[in-house]
């Protein structure tokens, strides 16, 4: 048995079955410059429509598909030495380490029996850990009678006999959102797998919230803004210029989907303003609703509307000027966020800057004071973190702010006012 280091098998889903048969997909990834060979991947899930929607996701064409993976729960961990080298070595390793060997016997029969001149995958379940084999048909040619020359060798060409099968272990890998967000052990990613979160502005902050909500493992997030892309927002946004005027909510959607398939990202390209009517559904059903717009107006209405809905789980987030400063501010009811602004605005701002210095910009809705994009990556990183902690703690923070250095701030001609 010799492990194949171009070939892989990536589990997209767990199983509870002891003993299940799994839907497969063949993907080969291109050579590139640090690959010797084109990397083989097996996609392994449960079912069709879960193969199907992953690859969408993931913007990967999809093949044809087949049932030829056999997945099976072992009770123990295996503590003889090596892989079963022969089939009836499979079968003692069933008896001796599965969940439940007799079913698993009867499947693997009907799995080598299975005439098609397919390899078969036999997969090995335990805990947190996963390994295979595969299972190649070999062939012997036919003896032809009474044909002599060419014709004979084409007709032991076209008529092999199966002679066995080549056993090979495989390179398995578990790709399912608990296994990849806390490796199986975090009961905190299993929280978050569970939740769904609806992102109100997906501009600079809420485009880095976004990743950052990603890579923290939340299982479904409803992204919704009517603005596209324009250059003044690349320097600071998780969208590149190739993304120009595009929708700002697909297109984010669209490139995290292609990150993190196994994560649920939809998109409105809808307004709060005058199309809230078409995100009440999504509203509604979110654990948790986050406003980045940094919009006097819109921020106001969607308080208000939140409100009618009985929604009383809300955060909203801004940065300050330069992104010197950035906040997350949550409440269990709109009402007491309501009362912390002034016309839309947080009462106490951590820097203040000089009239004199703002200077009207593009992509940024009024008067704007330009702020680096590393900071403001740094303010989104600190607002997910607060959402995941408002999801997942029973007393969560109220108000989190994150302040840049002060050398950094009188450097810029600001004034240090408040830090809460």
């Amino acid at each position: 048995i010799n492990a194949i280091a171009d070939e892989s098998i990536l589990l997209l889903e767990g199983t509870t079955d002891d003993v299940s048969l799994g839907t497969s997909a063949a993907i080969t990834f291109p050579k590139l410059g640090f690959r010797k060979h084109a990397e083989r991947w097996l996609l392994v899930a449960n079912s069709d429509v879960k193969l199907q929607d992953w690859m969408e996701r993931a913007g990967i064409e999809a093949p044809a598909r087949v049932t030829n993976v056999l997945r099976i729960r072992l009770k123990a961990a295996p503590t003889i030495p090596g892989a079963p080298r022969m089939l009836t070595e499979v079968v003692l390793f069933f008896k001796a380490w599965a969940q439940a060997p007799s079913r698993a016997q009867v499947l693997f029969k009907e799995l080598i029996e299975d005439p098609t001149d397919v390899d078969r995958w036999l997969v090995f379940e335990f805990q947190n850990t996963s390994t295979a084999l595969r299972f190649r048909p070999q062939h012997a040619a036919q003896r032809s009678k009474g044909w002599q020359g060419a014709k004979k060798k084409q007709y032991d060409r076209d008529h092999p006999t199966r002679t066995g099968f080549a056993i090979t272990s495989v390179l398995t890998q578990r790709g399912d959102l608990n296994w990849l967000h806390g490796r199986g052990f975090d009961a905190i990613s299993a929280q978050l797998a569970a939740m769904h979160v609806a992102i109100v502005g997906v501009g600079s902050l809420g485009s880095f919230m976004t990743e950052g909500l990603c890579l923290a493992g939340v299982g479904q997030l409803t992204l919704i803004d009517h603005g596209i892309l324009e250059s003044a927002n690349v320097g600071r946004h998780l969208l590149g210029i190739q993304s120009l005027g595009l929708p700002k909510a697909a297109a984010v959607a669209s490139v995290c989907s292609e990150h993190y398939p196994h994560l649920q990202l939809t998109a409105y390209d809808e307004s709060v303003m005058s199309g809230i009517e078409n995100i009440e559904h999504a509203l509604a059903t979110a654990d948790l609703v986050v406003s980045t717009t940094a919009n006097p107006g819109v921020e106001g209405h969607l308080i208000e509307k939140l409100r009618e809905l009985g929604i009383r789980h809300l955060m909203v987030a801004w940065s300050e000027p330069h992104a010197i400063a950035g906040h997350g501010l949550q409440g269990r009811d709109a009402d007491v966020l309501a009362d912390q602004f002034d016309d839309g605005r947080f009462c106490k701002p951590c820097v203040e800057f000089s009239q004199e210095q703002s200077i009207p910009l593009p992509g940024c809705g009024g008067s704007h004071l330009p702020g680096g994009g590393n900071r403001i990556r740094l303010i989104a990183s600190m607002v997910a973190e607060h959402c995941v902690e408002t999801l997942t703690s029973e007393r969560p923070k109220r108000h989190s702010t994150w302040m840049a250095d002060r050398h950094i701030i009188e450097a810029l001609g600001g004034t240090l006012k408040h830090f809460v």
